[in-house]
């Protein structure tokens, strides 16, 4: 960390990386990340155990579904969680045995979705149950104990990314926030771009929801302002030669602040929006939503820092906000 010196380095012959950004998750002095063990697959499908010191394969666990953008979470119990993009759960112990296996098994690409564990005994998997366009979107909370179900949501729409689990502001109740959208496609298809328009009401459609973490109600609900276009902002620019389109998933994960701000960053067009339901009556008025254009679209959502808030859109440049 102080020097930057390469410590080690290891070839997994047997493993491939699949075409998206499967995070490096350390906990246990273990480093875990997604791979894909099955060819037909339209992702990874596998989690691949290391040690972090010698980079050392202590084992894999092969899944039949897909693990897109792989990120898994650590209760503090000696276990790991993760879900599919079709609501599949699985927990294992740090020796890469299954605990359990809760949800429907798919063994195709849903939404690019998954799941993050709340301090509650709960793990939050947020997913479509099936790949056909039309197919219904939820959010299940689990026990992370037996992975008994506890509640089920019906989001409006299209599950977009991995839920974020907070507190909203002091005092403010624990909530599950869930981004959902229609996604991007990658610029080149001008042919395509009516038809799909079309099939969205000539619109691409972008906003958050928040769910109270025990019960699953809505506590509020924010639109996003429509998108125009199947492209999202900016992959169409001219770019450095051999970078490829961006083509984002509809919005990064929602980052929610200490005092209850959610902030949101668009794949569609490109808007940093912060939201706080400052009187607490349910309802987002634009007075509770300030909004940053970048007009450059989303591929990851901002990060924060004490008094500091770092936002990167695809081709940047990156913003910094301070205090």
């Amino acid at each position: 960390m102080v020097t930057g010196t390469k410590i080690w380095e290891r070839l997994y012959g047997n493993l491939s990386h699949s075409g998206d950004a499967e995070s490096l998750s350390i906990y246990n002095d273990t480093l875990l990340f997604g791979a894909v063990t099955n060819s037909s697959m339209q992702g990874p499908d596998t989690l691949v155990a290391v040690g972090v010191a010698d980079g050392n394969y202590l084992w894999e666990f092969v899944t039949d579904t897909v693990i897109w953008n792989f990120m898994p979470s650590f209760p503090g119990d000696g276990s790991v969680l993760f879900s599919s993009t079709c609501g599949t759960v699985f927990r294992l112990s740090f020796e890469g045995k299954l605990l359990w296996r809760e949800g429907a098994g798919h063994d195709k690409m849903c939404v690019p979705a998954g799941g993050a564990s709340g301090p509650n005994g709960l793990f939050y998997a947020g997913y479509r149950e099936g790949s056909e366009a039309g197919s219904a979107s939820y959010v299940a909370a689990r026990n992370i104990s037996d992975g008994s179900l506890v509640w089920k949501t019906k989001l409006p729409y299209r599950a977009a990314q991995y839920p974020a689990v907070g507190q909203l502001g002091p005092g403010g109740p624990l909530a599950v926030l869930a981004a959902m959208g229609d996604n991007p496609m990658p610029p080149g298809i001008p042919l395509l771009e009516p038809f799909l328009l079309t099939q969205h009401g000539g619109l691409f459609r972008n906003g958050v929801i928040a769910l109270d973490a025990a019960t699953g109600e809505t506590i509020w609900h924010s639109q996003d302002r429509p998108w125009n276009s199947i492209v999202g902002a900016g992959d169409t620019d001219e770019h450095e030669e051999g970078e490829g389109p961006c083509w984002p998933d509809a919005q990064g994960i929602p980052v929610i602040a200490g005092d209850g701000t959610v902030y949101t960053s668009s794949s569609q067009h490109g808007d940093l929006r912060a939201i706080r339901d400052a009187n607490g009556d349910g309802i987002i008025s634009p007075s509770e939503v300030s909004t940053f254009e970048t007009k450059h679209c989303f591929l990851n959502s901002p990060s924060m820092a004490p008094g500091m808030l770092v936002a990167a859109p695809c081709w940047g440049p990156m913003y910094v906000f301070k205090d």
